[in-house]
């Protein structure tokens, strides 16, 4: 089952908030990545946190948390190839 992406302007303001924090984080760190669909609502994984809040709001830490300290040793990030 997909979930269907839901439009920034139905959200709650709760809602809206965690929508707008992804959005930020999405377009910090992928840049020419586009996970925003031409409505503004977030594509891929992220419609799930904003369908079932209980999750979306406690991974919305989680990945805030990832993009500020995550950091991978340069010999991991080179390719062999």
């Amino acid at each position: 089952m997909r979930l269907q992406p839901l439009p920034p302007e139905n959200l709650t303001p709760e809602l809206r908030f965690v929508h707008d924090e992804i959005s930020n984080l999405i377009t910090k760190s992928q840049g020419q990545a586009s996970m925003i669909n031409d409505e503004g609502a977030l594509l891929g994984p992220f419609p799930a946190m904003l369908h079932f809040p209980q999750f979306g709001i406690p991974a919305l830490s989680f990945i805030r948390t990832l993009d500020s300290y995550a950091t991978l040793d340069k010999k991991c990030v080179k390719l062999p190839f």
